[in-house]
Parts: structure tokens; sequence; C-alpha cells
């Protein structure tokens, strides 16, 4: 979707990261965009009493899970053009490596191949100081396009 107009590539990126950041889950969990970018996102999340109540005091990790398919949704969405949409998640798969213990949880999120219909992700959920991977995602979205005129 990237055009030859980086002015307004960036227009579009802080509108969506203003459409994204007005979501009510995002404000419960004090989710912000750190960055966004053509087929990446990257956000943070601080460490609190709605987020804590995992293993040894950790993230939960349904809140990492649905952290990662969140950042991999927002890095799609920075890949539609007119008359795309998302679906919504057909597949997620997540593997937690460590405790997200960290004060500030990162989650870059990056589309791998956007198909006709499906779209591939993958995410990393890093510890903000350390950038120890926390958890590894790949999440796989279906995606509708307008119908082309025969």
């Amino acid at each position: 979707m990237t055009g030859s107009d980086p002015q307004g590539d960036v227009l579009r990126f802080e509108t969506l990261a203003r459409h994204w950041e007005a979501q009510p889950y995002l404000a419960e969990l004090s989710i912000t965009i750190a960055s966004l970018d053509e087929g990446e996102s990257r956000l943070t999340m601080p460490r609190n009493n709605v987020t804590v109540g995992g293993i040894r005091d950790s993230i939960n990790g349904g809140v990492v899970a649905s952290y990662a398919e969140l950042a991999a949704e927002i890095a799609l969405s920075t890949t539609l053009g007119p008359g795309e949409a998302i679906e919504g998640a057909i597949d997620v798969g997540l593997s937690y490596l460590t405790s997200a213990l960290g004060e500030t949880t990162l989650a870059v999120g990056r589309v791998l191949r956007k198909g006709g219909r499906i779209c591939v992700c993958d995410v990393e959920v890093l510890d903000g100081v350390s950038g120890a991977i926390n958890a590894k995602a790949r999440v796989s979205y279906a995606i509708t396009r307008p119908q082309r005129s025969s």
C-alpha cells in the first residue's frame, strides 16, 4: 500500500494509530502504539494491576496472547487497500518462552504474507528492558477484497 508519497503514508499511519488507541481494550490495558510502518506494528504495554496475574507474578498468559494477536491485526491493518477488510483471525499459534516480568512489554507484529484471502503475521512479545523474548506467535487472518468487475 506504500505509495510514492512518504508524507501521505505518515498521515495514514498516524490516523490508524489514533483509531486503534481509541479502542477500549487498548485503553484498559494502557497499550500504546510506539510505531507503525507498512506491514509492521510496535506496541508497548506497561506492567499494572490489570495485566499482572500470571505465573511468578508475570503478565497473565491470556493478556500476552491477546496482545500478540492485537499486534498482528494492527500490522495487517497498515497494508489494507480501498475496500479491503479484516474478517477475523482464523488461526493463532503461540509459544510462551519466558515469563513476562518486565515493567514494559513490547509486541512487534509483522505481516509475513498477504495473499488473496489469507494473511499470515508473525509476532514477538519482548521484555521492554532486556529484549528477552517472552512469547512468539503466528496469526492467520481471513481478509476480504473488493470484487473484481468482469
